[in-house]
């Protein structure tokens, strides 16, 4: 059987994440979602939210996306660990600690946060 829940090191601290995508028969889309908790702490994960259809299926795949700063083009799998770790960091940016909740987080703002341009994606962004 296959382990559900994946671990990662940051900073000496350890996590477990999970990279789910779900379908939704009511609206016939793909959600995917990223789930992370600081070891012992599952309580208050950190959760990400990639609810638009199509890039919660590419994201889970692996998109061409380009990098703002860098202006190099990177494929971005949500399944890969160190997208996971950028977005722990993230996260604690933002003032999760691993113990305490900071609600359910929009995916496409991490993405645009780390610098990542969506406009191929989602126009609108």
């Amino acid at each position: 059987m296959k382990k559900k829940l994946r671990q990662i090191n940051v900073d000496n601290k350890v996590y477990l994440y999970s990279v789910r995508k779900r379908y939704n028969f009511e609206s016939n889309t793909y959600h995917l979602k990223v789930k992370i908790f600081l070891n012992g702490r599952k309580n208050t994960p950190l959760i990400i939210n990639f609810d638009d259809n199509l890039l919660g299926q590419l994201l889970n795949v692996g998109v061409l996306l380009l990098h703002k700063q860098t202006h190099e083009i990177v494929k971005i799998n949500l399944n890969e660990p160190q997208y996971i770790k950028d977005l722990i960091l993230l996260g604690q940016q933002k003032g999760w600690t691993g113990e305490n909740n900071l609600g359910i987080q929009y995916g496409c703002e991490y993405l645009v946060n780390l610098g990542y341009e969506l406009k191929v994606i989602k126009p609108y962004f």
